[in-house]
């Protein structure tokens, strides 16, 4: 069986595209393909030339590098057409050149596309209503890019949406890796939100593909953390000299003009994805275990 990741541009590869590959390259047939998804005829030419049976969409704008050096979505707000150049029109264009075939498109979606700013009590689950208001430009490309993928969808056609939130992982140096980002910040919210823990996403990924599940599936861990209680737990676990952070809201950061773009406090469901390990004799581990793992592997590999 071939795969093909969508996830890297101008030769420049993804983080989460390049960890999906050397996770599953032992298993698979699977390759990351350099292609601009902005260019349809680019992207037909990869599906003639590649013939792969799985395509995983991991190509997206998630921002630009701010006035730190660092990536985060307000770039978005900012640059609304090259965001939607990418996220959706270039959604479309892989959809658009994958044949009625057998093929099945994986997409790496967010919990973004929800709008609410307090977490439901249960989170939301795959099925519930998406917001018609996105609170950012990221989250309203990445919703139409679920649409598409939905609107697209045949008996010969298959896909699977993986809902991610705020990933960390053990291995640090990514400025996609939210432990990367905070460390860095010296205001930090107290919203508690499901978080994705890049290791279990992985797992998840490769047991979703050897059942050939459909549909759409939460991959977060059960348990909501804030990004101050999780940084405090990086100086209780890995730098106790760090500078202290101090506790701030949302709203606090948009009036002093430290971010455009709402990051959306959100809790999703995830005992579809609980169910699906525990029938396959596994275990889906809730945050407060997974964490302190995490930030010890992460002081390890320092």
């Amino acid at each position: 069986m071939k795969i093909i990741i969508f996830g890297s541009f101008q030769g420049k590869i993804s983080w989460l595209a390049r960890i999906m590959h050397d996770y599953l390259k032992e298993i698979w047939n699977i390759k990351i393909v350099d292609c601009d998804i902005r260019d349809i005829q680019q992207v037909e030419n990869i599906i003639i030339k590649e013939n792969p049976r799985i395509v995983v969409i991991a190509s997206a704008i998630t921002g630009g590098i701010n006035k730190n050096g660092r990536f985060n979505v307000d770039w978005c707000e900012r640059n609304k057409a090259e965001t939607d150049a990418v996220n959706v029109a270039g959604v479309y264009n892989i959809m658009k050149a994958c044949p009625e075939k057998n093929i099945h498109v994986i997409f790496l979606s967010t919990a973004y596309i929800f709008e609410a700013m307090k977490p439901k009590k249960i989170g939301f689950k795959e099925n519930d209503p998406i917001t018609k208001r996105p609170l950012s430009i990221y989250s309203r490309s990445k919703l139409e890019a679920e649409r598409i993928i939905k609107d697209y969808r045949s008996k010969k056609r298959t896909f699977l949406i993986l809902r991610l939130n705020m990933p960390i992982h053990s291995v640090p140096n990514s400025e996609k890796n939210l432990i990367d980002k905070l460390k860095f910040s010296k205001l930090l919210v107290g919203d508690r939100s499901s978080i994705t823990i890049i290791s279990k996403f992985l797992e998840a990924l490769k047991l979703l593909i050897r059942q050939r599940r459909r549909g759409i599936f939460n991959i977060v861990s059960p348990g909501p953390i804030s990004p101050f209680e999780l940084m405090e737990m990086y100086r209780c676990h890995v730098d106790s000299d760090h500078k202290k952070f101090n506790l701030t809201t949302q709203e606090e950061l948009i009036q002093k003009g430290l971010i455009k773009a709402i990051r959306p406090s959100i809790v999703l469901n995830c005992e579809k994805i609980k169910k699906v390990f525990e029938e396959s004799g596994l275990k889906w581990q809730r945050t407060k275990f997974l964490v302190p793992k995490i930030l010890s592997e992460y002081k390890d590999n320092k």
